[in-house]
């Protein structure tokens, strides 16, 4: 007799608890199988998008596309209508034998009523030097203190040492009292130095600077003009004619727009006419005549600043003021605009108009003309 033979209530437990858990196994069993379908549908949505991006999220992205191509056209035609849209304005435009590669120049005589000075030109510094505007620019006209710039580059290339101590030429300070000539601020025989004669005839004009400056360089005012006529001719300035080197009046002394602008362009690619046609101000050497030196100012770059006409994105950076009676209100300018730098000139404004100067205002004017960006014109 085996071991479960001898109990058999045991034997009836376990058959019954066997048949208890049949049907637990197979309860259990049955609610499983849902789950692994589930989870077998669920693996299958997570992995489907990685390897497929729906159809809205592919209309989302072409949409963008579209989007994009569209604003580019619009920029590209905004810009051609901002490059050569200014072609419709009611100007005569033409070629011009101003300057030698005939360009497409603005000549402002039909809106010649907008200006106060006689003769314009406003011409590009550097680069293709391209002649932008202008109003009469070979009319011969008195040039008034705008000789100073002349006077003050032959000074320049003739006198090496610029901190040799001269004095101021009496008679040459008498015939300047004389003219009523505008003045450094200097007394006869004060001692300064050929630095404070250069900025002296150019930042305020000075007639005893200028006139002292042309004895210490060539020894008689004779020779310093005949110097004066030879660098002028030898940069093509062949409607100028100069018989002092103040810039007073006289039959014989005249110029011409285009000319000051041959003159300033090639007088600025001297680094050193450039720091003296650009300084805002200056003080001279300490004597005793003036223990704390003599202070001068830019009349050009001051007035600028304390009327502030100038168009926006424009300022005047270097200049030279002149006015007597024949020559009436003259103004030589570099006006820079988004760094790039303009010549401009302006003749035979009237006398009586001066607050503001008029020269600032028909600077300020002709500046519309400038471009707004390289190779295409701003025009009012």
């Amino acid at each position: 007799m085996n071991q479960r033979d001898q109990y058999p209530y045991n034997n009836q437990i376990n058959r019954q608890a066997q048949q208890q858990r049949r049907p637990q196994t197979n309860a259990a069993s049955s609610k499983r199988k849902p789950k692994l379908k589930s989870t077998t549908k669920t693996f299958k949505s997570t992995k489907q998008p990685s390897r497929r991006h729906s159809p809205k999220k592919r209309f989302k992205k072409v949409l963008q596309l579209i989007g994009l191509l569209l604003g580019l056209s619009v920029g590209l035609l905004l810009y051609i209508y901002q490059s050569y849209g200014a072609a419709e304005i009611p100007l005569k435009i033409h070629k011009t034998n101003i300057v030698e590669e005939n360009l497409t120049t603005y000549d402002l005589t039909p809106v010649a009523d907008q200006f106060w000075s006689q003769s314009i030109m406003l011409s590009e510094l550097g680069g293709k030097q391209r002649t932008l505007a202008y109003l009469d620019p070979q009319q011969r006209l008195a040039p008034a203190s705008l000789t100073k710039i002349l006077t003050v580059w032959v000074a320049l290339e003739n006198n090496e040492d610029l901190d040799q101590v001269v004095s101021i030429d009496l008679d040459v300070y008498l015939d300047m009292v004389e003219e009523n000539a505008s003045m450094a601020g200097f007394y006869g025989y004060e001692e300064v130095t050929v630095r404070d004669l250069i900025y002296g005839t150019m930042l305020p004009s000075g007639g005893e600077a200028a006139g002292t400056l042309a004895l210490v360089t060539s020894g008689s005012e004779a020779n310093f003009v005949a110097l004066m006529n030879e660098k002028a001719r030898s940069i093509g300035m062949y409607d100028s004619h100069f018989m002092n080197p103040v810039g007073l009046d006289h039959p014989d002394q005249y110029t011409t727009a285009a000319d000051l602008t041959k003159l300033v362009r090639a007088a600025c690619q001297d680094p050193d006419f450039y720091a003296v046609f650009s300084a805002p101000t200056y003080v001279s050497t300490e004597n005793e005549n003036h223990p704390e030196g003599v202070y001068m100012e830019n009349s050009v770059i001051r007035a600028e600043r304390v009327y502030e006409l100038m168009p926006r994105s424009c300022s005047i950076v270097a200049g030279k003021s002149g006015i007597t009676d024949d020559a009436g209100r003259c103004w030589a300018s570099i006006i820079r605009k988004n760094n790039v730098d303009y010549i401009a000139i302006t003749l035979g404004a009237p006398m009586y108009m001066d607050d503001p100067p008029v020269q600032l205002v028909d600077t300020a004017e002709v500046a519309k003309y400038l471009p707004s960006r390289f190779f295409s014109a701003e025009v009012p």
